[in-house]
């Protein structure tokens, strides 16, 4: 089933929107993408078929680029002017239906204003935007528009990881120390704080302090940082005042950031945490060393509080 429908003109936004799909199809798997070029079969009344998939989907992805508002017809008029325009009624449609529509906004452009769109649009203007830029900041604004995508689509449908696949453990030494904070499980969300998790809703899953002084722990929020686990990777998003740094740079107040094995997060200026990231056994199978990290590390899992063991592998 075509779960989000993807809206986009290709004089304006092909090439960004073919990448976007494609990212949304290994995400989501290609059965719950919608994009005209590639699902509608020769023969077939692309009218109907879009009409079609438009009631069927479940959210509206609008691509606006350059030239989406500004583009014309071969008669010089703008095709957003035009009743029977494609992208018009698809947008306009969504509207009228109260489906849920993210306007997406590429190569760096500006939301249109009210005046430049025509009655069945100006809706539009109100629907809050996605930016997805492009690279470095790419793969990032893609991920966060994934994670609201979430939220329309059943997450049932779309995780399409094999079983067998090994699951990454997270680990986040403590520079110079033989110990390490371990991710509990395979929780998607992870905080990272000084104030212990005592619900569902507050608190953090590990406590982080720092082993110099109980002044400078205090430097570190209750909710620091958290850690999101996604298939595309493991991402950081700061979420104190008082500041964290990924390899030298400062992180931006709720920004998810990719993070590697061996990369340092330093918390409040008083901590500094290394990534390691371990690849688990399958279930069944057996590892004479335990779970290999990279570089050149092992975990032992000897429990300390919050904490396991991290030794050398020699």
């Amino acid at each position: 089933m075509n779960e989000i429908f993807v809206s986009y003109r290709r004089a304006d936004s092909n090439d960004v929107t073919g990448r976007i799909c494609d990212y949304l199809e290994n995400r989501f798997g290609a059965d719950s993408v919608f994009q005209d070029v590639d699902s509608i079969l020769f023969g077939q009344d692309f009218r109907e078929v879009i009409a079609n998939a438009i009631s069927g989907c479940k959210v509206m992805l609008a691509i606006v680029g350059d030239d989406w508002v500004t583009v014309v017809n071969h008669n010089g008029k703008r095709r957003l002017e035009d009743p029977n325009d494609y992208v018009r009624v698809e947008v306009s449609t969504a509207l009228q239906q109260g489906i849920p529509l993210i306007p997406v906004l590429v190569e760096n452009i500006a939301m249109p204003t009210a005046d430049e769109l025509s009655e069945p649009l100006r809706e539009l203007v109100y629907r809050n935007a996605a930016p997805v830029r492009p690279d470095p900041d790419f793969q990032n604004d893609m991920h966060r528009l994934c994670e609201q995508l979430k939220l329309h689509v059943d997450a049932a449908e779309f995780d399409h990881r094999s079983p067998q696949s090994p699951q990454p453990q997270l680990y986040l030494r403590v520079l110079d120390t033989p110990y390490a904070y371990h991710a509990p499980g395979d929780a998607k969300q992870i905080f990272a704080g000084r104030q212990r998790r005592k619900s569902s809703e507050i608190g953090s899953d590990f406590v982080i302090r720092s082993h110099q002084s109980e002044k400078d722990s205090l430097q570190i929020s209750r909710r620091h940082f958290q850690i999101l686990r996604t298939d595309e990777g493991l991402f950081i998003i700061d979420c104190s005042r008082s500041g964290t740094t990924l390899n030298g740079e400062r992180l931006t107040v709720g920004t998810p950031i990719r993070i590697h094995g061996s990369d340092q997060i330093v918390v409040a200026g008083v901590l500094t945490l290394e990534v390691l990231v371990a690849s688990r056994c399958l279930p069944g199978q057996r590892s004479s060393q335990g779970p290999v990290i990279s570089p050149n590390r092992v975990v032992f899992e000897a429990s300390i509080g919050d904490m396991v063991t991290v030794e050398p592998n020699d």
